[in-house]
């Protein structure tokens, strides 16, 4: 999925271009695996009120249920499965967010902890060693958002926009609250 920016400049054609390599087998299949509350999807189940300096929400689910049925059971969630990378997803209010796994409602492995998000600078992080999720743990994920007249974008004769509420949604405008991990079974 590609996003664009045209609040602030002047709409260009897009030179993007991919370049793919496919195998014939691999060693061990890997998924990527985003994790949401499908809530905040489905019924626009996060709003970020205009002028809010902060509002938070979080959501937890069983991690093993969340990835089997994600893979359509190619992950098994009797087994354990272990976790190589992880990323976070924002907009332009978001100001701080968390992937972890928890055991019994506890935090038990902090997956990303990204205190001061920047909306401009996304990416994943692999683990030096891959985090194991056993069955029975948890993924936990929250989110804040700065919807006050200072964190407002700008517009094109640079004044700031004034507040709105917002809720989930693809605008760079709008916000999001989503966690990826790619993921592997022995």
């Amino acid at each position: 999925q590609m996003h664009y920016n045209t609040t602030n400049a002047k709409a260009v054609p897009d030179k993007t271009s991919v370049r793919v390599k496919v195998d014939k087998s691999v060693q061990t299949e890997a998924y990527i695996m985003p994790f949401t509350n499908p809530l905040w999807v489905t019924q626009k189940a996060m709003p970020i009120p205009a002028g809010a300096p902060d509002t938070m929400h979080e959501f937890s689910y069983d991690a093993a249920t969340a990835v089997s049925l994600r893979t359509k059971g190619a992950i098994a969630k009797d087994k354990p499965f272990k976790v190589h990378t992880a990323a976070l997803h924002q907009h332009l209010h978001g100001t701080h967010s968390t992937l972890e796994v928890t055991k019994d409602g506890v935090p038990s492995q902090c997956l990303l902890d990204i205190a001061n998000w920047d909306f401009h600078w996304q990416g994943s992080y692999a683990f030096v060693n891959p985090k194991t999720v056993n069955p029975g743990d948890a993924f936990h994920i929250a989110c804040h958002w700065d919807n006050s007249e200072q964190k407002q974008p700008l517009n094109s004769d640079g004044r700031r926009m004034p507040p709105q509420d917002l809720n989930w949604g693809e605008n760079t405008t709008d916000e999001m609250c989503i966690g990826f991990m790619y993921v592997t079974q022995d």
